[in-house]
This record gives C-alpha cells, structure tokens and sequence, in this order.
C-alpha cells in the first residue's frame, strides 16, 4: 500500500471569527497556499492541496494567535493512487472579536487527482494536472451573551470547504479555495474565498499572488531556496508584513517558522514540525 499525502493545516485566520492559528508557511509568506500547497500545512485552507504531497505526513503547529494543531493522511493506496485522505485537529483559546472562544475543531479532507500528475519530473516545478479536494469540518465553542444576559453558551458547528488546482505548465499553476461554503450546521463565520496564482522563475526562486474576499484583500509573496535544506520566504496580506523559513532535518523532518508583523507593530510567531512517512507514490 502506498501512502501518500497527508496534509495539515493552515487554515488562514480570517476575517470571521473565531480565528484558527494560521499556519507557519502561510504566515511566512502572506498568500493562501490555493496555487502552491504542496505540504501537509496546506490542506485546512486548500484541501485540493492533499494531492500534492509524495509521501504521506504528520504535522504539528502552534501559532501565538492562540492555539494550534495538527494533521496527518495518506494515499488510498495502489489501486487509486490518485485519492488522498487527511485528518486534522486543533484548538483555539483566543477571544475572537465576536465573543466567539475556546474553538475545537476537528475534521477530514478527500482530495482527487481528476487528470495528469500532480508532481514535476524536476523538483519544485509543477505537474501538468487538475485536482478537487472537498473538507468537512466539526467545531464547538464558547459564546458569550450580550453583557449581563446570562452565561456563556457552548455551540456547535458543521462547515464544507473546497478546492481546485490547475497547472498547464509545469511553471504556472493556478488554484482556488472556498472555506465554509455550504453550512451543515450553526457556522463559524461566514465563507471566505481565495484565488491564487504561482508562478516558478526557477528551481530556487517561487512567486505567489492571491486574494481573499472577507476584507483580506490582495496579498503576494516569494518563496527563495537558500540552498537544498533552507527555503525562506516573505510576502504581505495587504496589510502586514510576514517572513518565514523552513530547514529540511534529514529526509524524514521539517521544521518551519512564521512572522506576521501587523501595521500596529505587533508580531506573531509561529512554529511547525513535520515528520513523512510510506513511500513515495507516482502516477507515472
């Protein structure tokens, strides 16, 4: 059996609260990973993304806006190479700026390659393919009353999100990621879309342009390889500036880390391990 991608989470701290910690690749270069997830931080904001890993992952993350957690999957095998299969976890302990707090989330992604191959014949560059990915996710969480009306009530939410990548150049891919797009029960926060364009100079060198609905807005970014084992990057949302890097321990770990420095001088942190695992798969 081959298993295969698995990928965790990021899913961007949008406008609607409550918030989730956004991830520290996404925090680094200020773009949705729509276009350019390829990681198991990407499936939360982008479950098309989860075709794109070749092998499968475990994740882990925190982010200083006030949790974090983690996402694990696999290919479904060798008989359908082109599905893969995520779960992902976290929790939130930060007061959104709707009283909305102490978020718990939980919930599973389904991606499919729908043609071609997701993976490059040369590293870093794009598979001339199309992908869907389709997530559903479970919340519950604390809010509170207008002040003096009462305790604070414990709710619960069912989301749908969706995805889609496209690349017709092993350079340029293109891709789209809808967040709560169909509410299954009481919702988080309204639905938020990305589109997302990237664009490969090189084996080194990686450019992103996005946009957000939700008053996010435009956001564009670069991702430069310093050498084998250290990519950095650094990019902005709009609004702030973000920075970031992640250091290759060996072929089984990484490790990265995210700067958000927001128009009012406060900076937040962010960390990730990520650890693969099985066999690399392929469709060729």
């Amino acid at each position: 059996m081959i298993c295969a991608p698995a990928s965790l989470a990021l899913l961007l701290a949008v406008a609607q609260p409550p918030l989730i910690p956004t991830d520290p690749q996404t925090a680094g270069v200020g773009v949705v990973p729509a276009a350019w997830g390829r990681s198991s931080l990407s499936a939360i904001a982008s479950p098309a993304s989860l075709v794109r890993l070749e092998r499968g992952e475990c994740s882990a993350y925190f982010s200083e806006t006030g949790g974090g957690g983690w996402y694990a999957g696999c290919a479904a095998g060798k008989s359908w190479p082109s599905l893969a299969v995520g779960l992902h976890a976290g929790r939130l302990l930060e007061r959104g700026s709707d009283d909305r707090r102490d978020l718990t989330f939980g919930g599973v992604t389904l991606a499919r390659v729908i043609t071609g191959s997701p993976f490059g014949f040369i590293e870093e560059f794009f598979g001339p393919s199309l992908a869907v990915g389709l997530g559903v996710r479970a919340s519950t969480w604390l809010e509170d009353p207008p002040a003096g009306t009462g305790e604070s009530e414990r709710r619960t939410g069912l989301d749908l999100d969706c995805g889609l990548q496209f690349s017709v150049f092993p350079t340029f891919a293109l891709g789209f990621s809808g967040l709560r797009v169909l509410e299954l029960a009481d919702s988080t926060g309204e639905a938020s879309f990305s589109y997302c364009a990237t664009y490969v100079f090189n084996r080194d060198l990686t450019g992103h342009l996005g946009w957000t609905s939700g008053g996010i807005g435009l956001g564009a970014g670069v991702e430069l390889a310093v050498f084998d084992a250290l990519r950095v990057r650094t990019g902005t949302d709009g609004e702030g500036w973000s920075w970031g890097a992640t250091a290759r321990l060996g072929d089984l770990f990484d490790m990265t880390y995210g700067l958000e420095l927001e128009d009012d001088a406060s900076a937040m942190h962010s960390l990730s391990l990520t650890c693969r695992f099985g066999e690399r798969r392929s469709f060729r």
